[in-house]
């Protein structure tokens, strides 16, 4: 596949989203930057998705449909990869928008530096009540992707999720030639349905050599559409939890890496468990018996607690009501005792 110079390509996976789907085409083809196409990548929607996106490239040349039967996020992700002919490539969720200047943004940043194989941003957040919070990026950097590829996911200091260069797929744009590199091995773990992301941007750190981060945000509006929680059930995420937990392993033994970054991924998705579950008393108390026998969660929360100093871990514990002598069966008592 030959690549377009200046070309950027915006791939589109879309599977049932009719409510939002307008909104998210029309902030793509309000870009700025003019030299763009869309690729609607169609995943089997059994609902209006389809007539939207065919009234749309109607009037629109630059969108391109891509048709398939449903194959889940990572097999329309894959599908759109392939089919982009742009020399840059980034992606938006169609219940998600983003700013007129969104590609502009980063196209600032390869012409700054056009060593570098991706340029991410910060991101922002809207909730149902079209309220915005801004997650930024720790700094204005170039790093090394082999220096952070091992440390980009979980702050050991703070419990929270890092923010070297967040590990969404949507806060940055990449050289295409990058992702088609790895995109086989992403294309691999299709049967992951939650956290695909973060394989996506462990696989990219992988294959490519430098990434740069712009602290201020990107202009892409991450929309919380409340697919409502009280609709999901507690049991399929954990499940789906540990089908990605098990891809992202898998490749962290494939490229001789640890596995401290796929447990720490496993330990946020049984945290939305555990959220979820807290709807209801019963629900909750299963699910943290379901956590408190599950190995590799334990395990997740040894690196945790291996990362806190002696107060904050005890005010972790203390909140999480997680008992030491459970997760360090014998060299608790010397280790912990502070």
């Amino acid at each position: 596949m030959k690549l377009i110079k200046n070309k950027v390509s915006i791939v589109v996976p879309i599977y049932d989203m009719e409510k939002y789907l307008k909104r998210s085409l029309d902030s793509i083809i309000a870009q700025t930057y003019k030299n763009i196409e869309i690729v609607a990548v169609n995943d089997g929607s059994t609902d209006n998705s389809l007539n939207i996106l065919k009234s749309y490239a109607d009037k629109e040349p630059r969108i391109r449909i891509v048709e398939k039967t449903n194959g889940g996020l990572v097999d329309a992700v894959y599908a759109g990869v392939i089919s982009a002919t742009g020399e840059y490539i980034c992606f938006v969720d169609p219940d998600d928008y983003v700013a007129p200047t969104f590609v502009e943004f980063f196209l600032n940043g390869f012409n700054i530096d056009n060593t570098v194989d991706a340029v991410a941003g910060g991101i922002s957040y809207i909730d149902s009540d079209n309220r915005e919070t801004q997650t930024l990026l720790e700094r204005n950097a170039v790093y090394n992707s082999e220096e952070i590829k091992n440390n980009f996911l979980w702050n050991e200091e703070n419990g929270r999720i890092k923010e070297i260069i967040f590990h969404s797929r949507c806060n940055k744009a990449y050289k295409t030639e990058c992702v088609l590199k790895f995109i086989e091995d992403y294309h691999a773990t299709k049967e992951s349905s939650i956290g695909e992301d973060t394989i996506f941007t462990y696989l990219f750190l992988n294959f490519s050599k430098k990434i740069m981060a712009c602290r201020q945000a990107c202009g892409y509006y991450y929309y919380d559409n409340h697919t409502s929680m009280t609709n999901k059930d507690y049991r399929k995420i954990l499940h789906d939890s540990k089908v990605t937990y098990n891809n992202i392993v898998m490749l962290a033994k494939k490229y001789g890496d640890d596995d401290r970054q796929p447990h720490f991924l496993y330990y946020c998705e049984c945290e939305n468990a555990r959220k979820v579950a807290l709807i209801n008393r019963a629900e909750y108390n299963n699910c943290i018996k379901f956590l408190k026998q599950d190995n590799d969660y334990k395990k997740a929360i040894r690196f945790i607690i291996d990362g806190m100093e002696g107060k904050k871990r005890f005010i972790y514990c203390l909140t999480m009501k997680i008992k030491l002598s459970n997760i360090y069966p014998i060299y608790y008592r010397m280790k912990y005792r502070n």
